[in-house]
C-alpha cells in the first residue's frame, strides 16, 4: 500500500477552517509517512474532507478507484431504477466501471457514461416532484469522469481524483436529496467512506 508524507498534503489545496496543518501533523505523529487507511480513519478531519484528500493525493491504484466508482454507481442504480425499473443506462455504466476494475480494458466507458448522463438529463424533466433530485444525482454520479477515463486509456488519468470525488458527492446527494436532511447526508458520507476503506483493504493491503 502506498504511503504519503506531510509535504504531499501541503501540496494540495486542502486548506479548511475546520482543520489546519497542526491537525494534519498530528495525523502523522512521529511517523515520517502514513497510509491512506490512516487518513480515512483520521476522525479529526470531516468525513467528506478525508475522502477529498485521499483522491487529491492520487495514491490509490487505478483499479481501486474503478472498483470504488463501480460501488458508487451500483448504489446509484438502486435509486435510479426505483423510478425507472426498465431503463438500464445507469446499470450499464455501473457494470462498465466494474469491468474496468476487473481488468477489462475493452469496455466502452465513454459510451456508458454518455448514456448515463442522458439518463440524468431525462430525469430532470420527467421524475415526479422533488424525486428528480435523487434520480438525476444518481445518474450523473455514475457517469462522472467516464469520458476522461476513456481519453486517457489505461494510464493513470488526470481527472481520476476529481471525478471520484464528484461521484461520491453525487451519491451522498442522491441519498439525501433534501438539503435539510443533514443526518441522512452525514450517514451517506460515512457509508461511502466505509465502502472505499473496504475496497482498499481488499485490493491493496
Amino acid at each position: 500500500m502506498k504511503t504519503f508524507m506531510l509535504e504531499d498534503i501541503l501540496k494540495t489545496d486542502y486548506c479548511h477552517p475546520r482543520y489546519d496543518v497542526d491537525i494534519i501533523t498530528r495525523l502523522l505523529g512521529d511517523r515520517e509517512s502514513a497510509t491512506v487507511l490512516d487518513l480515512l480513519d483520521a476522525t479529526l478531519i470531516p468525513v467528506e474532507d478525508r475522502l477529498w484528500l485521499v483522491f487529491k493525493l492520487g495514491i490509490l491504484e487505478d483499479r481501486t478507484v474503478y472498483a470504488f466508482r463501480a460501488r458508487l454507481a451500483f448504489f446509484d442504480v438502486d435509486i435510479y431504477e426505483k423510478y425507472y425499473p426498465a431503463d438500464r443506462r445507469v446499470r450499464d455504466c455501473a457494470e462498465a466501471w466494474q469491468k474496468l476494475a476487473d481488468g477489462d480494458e475493452d469496455v466502452d466507458i465513454a459510451a456508458a457514461g454518455d448514456a448515463a448522463w442522458a439518463a440524468a438529463w431525462d430525469a430532470t424533466g420527467d421524475a415526479t416532484g422533488d424525486a428528480w433530485w435523487a434520480v438525476a444525482w444518481a445518474a450523473a454520479g455514475a457517469a462522472a469522469g467516464a469520458a476522461a477515463r476513456a481519453a486517457a486509456g489505461a494510464a493513470v488519468w488526470a481527472a481520476a481524483g476529481d471525478a471520484a470525488w464528484a461521484a461520491a458527492r453525487a451519491a451522498a446527494r442522491a441519498a439525501a436529496w433534501d438539503v435539510t436532511q443533514d443526518a441522512a447526508r452525514a450517514a451517506a458520507w460515512k457509508n461511502i467512506l466505509a465502502w472505499l476503506r473496504e475496497i482498499i483493504v481488499e485490493r491493496e493491503e
